[in-house]
C-alpha cells in the first residue's frame, strides 16, 4: 500500500508545482481576497514540497511497512545497527536519496536566499538611520530623505523603517501623502515581507520553476493589495488610486527588499481601486481556508495513517 502513497504524494507534488500555480497565477478572485490567495499560495507551497518529500520516503520504505512514518522508523533503526533491512536495493535507496536530496538542496539554498536577504535588510535599515531625518510633521515613525525623485517604501525589520523623500512630499498633495504612508504603516505593522520571503526564497534556488516564479510575483501583487486595503478604508479609493497613479508616472525603483506603494503592480492595484472591486463573501473565503487546510493535511494524513494509506 505504501507503494500506492508514494506514487499518489507524487502525483499531489506534480500538480502542485505544475498546472495549480499556473492557473491560480490567472485567476482574478484574488485580487478580491487577498489575505485568503495568500494563505493558499503558502498552503500550496509548503503540500508540493512535503509530497514531493514523502513520495520519495514512500518509495523508500513500501517494502517493510504500511505507513510511511512506520516505514521510515524501521529504515533508520535497521541502518543504525548494521543490518541490511529486507526488500531494500538500489531503487529504494534512490528514492530515499531523493527524499533526503530535495530536503537538504531546499533547505541549504533557501536558507542562503533567506539570510542574503535578511542581511541586505539591516544594512540598508543602517543606510536609513544615517541618511534620513525626522519628519515630525508625518509621525514619528517616518524618516525623511533629501531626494528629488518620489519615493516612499517599507524596509522590513525589527524596527521597521519607514522612508519617504522630499520628492514624493512635492509630488503629492497633503490627502495623497497620508494615504501612501497608511500603505506603508500597513506594510510595516502586518509583516508582509514574511509572507513574501518564502517565496523569493524558493525562486532563487529553483530559478527554472515556474510555480515558484509564480508564486513569488502572486504574493508580491498580493500583499500590496493588503496594504491598499488597510490604506483605503481611512483615505477613500480614489486617494490612494491619484497618489498611486502619480508614482506611476514618475516611477522609481524600491530598494531590494523593500515593500513600496509604486512598483511594477502599480496599474493593476490602480484598476482595482477605481473598479471598487468589492471583496467575495465571506462564505467563499472560508471555503478557501477550508480547502487549503485539507489541502495541507492530506500528506500529513496519508502518511500516518493506514487507514487512508490503504484507501490510496
Amino acid at each position: 500500500m505504501v507503494a500506492w502513497v508514494a506514487l499518489g504524494l507524487a502525483v499531489l507534488a506534480a500538480v502542485l508545482a505544475g498546472p495549480v500555480p499556473a492557473r491560480l497565477a490567472r485567476a482574478t478572485w484574488p485580487h478580491r481576497a487577498p489575505r485568503a490567495a495568500v494563505l493558499l499560495w503558502q498552503v500550496i507551497g509548503l503540500t508540493a514540497t512535503l509530497s514531493a518529500v514523502g513520495a520519495g520516503l514512500g518509495a523508500a520504505v513500501a517494502p517493510l511497512a504500511t505507513t510511511v512514518t512506520h516505514g521510515v522508523h524501521r529504515l533508520l533503526a535497521q541502518l543504525v545497527t548494521g543490518q541490511v533491512p529486507p526488500g531494500i536495493g538500489w531503487p529504494q535507496y534512490l528514492a530515499l536519496l531523493w527524499a533526503v536530496g530535495v530536503t537538504g538542496f531546499l533547505a541549504w539554498r533557501c536558507g542562503r536566499a533567506i539570510a542574503e536577504t535578511l542581511r541586505k535588510r539591516r544594512q540598508h535599515r543602517n543606510i536609513v538611520d544615517v541618511v534620513t531625518e525626522p519628519a515630525d510633521d508625518l509621525g514619528p515613525d517616518i524618516g525623511l530623505i533629501r531626494h528629488d525623485a518620489p519615493a516612499a517604501y517599507c524596509v522590513p525589520g525589527r524596527p521597521s523603517r519607514i522612508v519617504v523623500s522630499t520628492g514624493a512630499i512635492q509630488l503629492l498633495d497633503d490627502a495623497e501623502l497620508r494615504a501612501v504612508l497608511a500603505h506603508e504603516r500597513a506594510h510595516a505593522r502586518a509583516r508582509h515581507d514574511l509572507a513574501v520571503l518564502p517565496f523569493t526564497a524558493l525562486a532563487h534556488a529553483v530559478p527554472r520553476l515556474a510555480a515558484a516564479r509564480h508564486a513569488r510575483d502572486a504574493t508580491r501583487l498580493l500583499v500590496e493589495m493588503l496594504a491598499d486595503d488597510t490604506a483605503r478604508r481611512v483615505h477613500g479609493d480614489r486617494v490612494l488610486a491619484r497618489a498611486l497613479l502619480r508614482f506611476a508616472t514618475h516611477q522609481h525603483p524600491v530598494p531590494g527588499g523593500a515593500l513600496g506603494a509604486g512598483g511594477d503592480t502599480v496599474l493593476v492595484r490602480i484598476q482595482r481601486l477605481v473598479a471598487s472591486t468589492p471583496s467575495i463573501p465571506v462564505w467563499q473565503q472560508g471555503l478557501v481556508y477550508l480547502a487549503a487546510g485539507c489541502l495541507l493535511l492530506t500528506p500529513i494524513a496519508v502518511a500516518f495513517s493506514p487507514v487512508l494509506s490503504a484507501l490510496i
